[in-house]
């Protein structure tokens, strides 16, 4: 096992030296959330509890996570303890999963379709990074019928598949309310984009500044940095 920071937070959390590890996008996404005390979240791919633990560094009181594999929500809920936090996690199928509705729903999803000659032999790293287990149209799907009605959703893929998220959004009755490109360094490409998105339209779409991967100084929006 080894132990690693969440930028950002007061929390070290421990996971498998061979297994998933979050990364620079985790990070990101955790920072973008913008959780907040009174909203009901979930965290679909929960995983280490990672996500789970920025919304509680946020200040949020009702979190709850799911994964697939007993021994990854075993890993989340041994994280909550260690930081002396509370959540509920749940194992088994987001496609089956009863609960909510939620106000806030997030997720880092698998970034890569499930075919390949890249396709990990194991299974848990297999779930993590192609979707074998859940595809980026099943999530939203999911993500309709479990968020509530006035409701957030925070989500970050890759800035190749952008266009393929908004329209699956748009077809899920989702709107794109805020949204945050990265960079891995400046004059590069985008890598990957955040982005929420709820359900009441009406909204402009607010564009916050860029994170650069090489600069983890910006992945905290200066507006934010005296609460962290």
């Amino acid at each position: 096992m080894r132990t690693d920071y969440l930028y950002g937070t007061s929390f070290s959390i421990v996971q498998e030296e061979d297994g998933y590890h979050f990364n620079s996008d985790t990070e990101l996404l955790g920072l973008f959330l913008q959780a907040r005390k009174k909203e009901k979240m979930l965290d679909i791919g929960c995983h280490s509890g990672a996500l789970m633990l920025y919304a509680l560094h946020q200040g949020a009181l009702d979190v709850e996570g799911i994964d697939l594999f007993e021994e990854v929500t075993a890993l989340a809920k041994e994280n909550l303890a260690r930081c002396e936090q509370k959540g509920c996690v749940h194992t088994g199928r987001i496609q089956d999963f009863q609960g909510g509705p939620y106000d806030l729903i997030v997720c880092n999803p698998p970034y890569f379709s499930s075919t390949g000659t890249m396709v990990p032999q194991s299974t848990i790293l297999r779930a993590a990074r192609h979707e074998t287990e859940l595809s980026l149209q099943e999530l939203f799907g999911c993500v309709r019928r479990l968020l509530s009605d006035k409701g957030r959703f925070c989500i970050v893929h890759r800035a190749s598949r952008f266009g393929e998220v908004l329209r699956l959004a748009e077809i899920n009755g989702l709107h794109l309310t805020r949204m945050r490109p990265a960079y891995k360094s400046a004059g590069s490409e985008a890598s990957v984009i955040l982005a929420e998105f709820r359900r009441t339209s009406g909204r402009e779409t607010i564009v916050e500044p860029p994170a650069y991967l090489n600069d983890r100084s910006t992945f905290i929006l200066a507006k934010r940095r005296q609460g962290l």
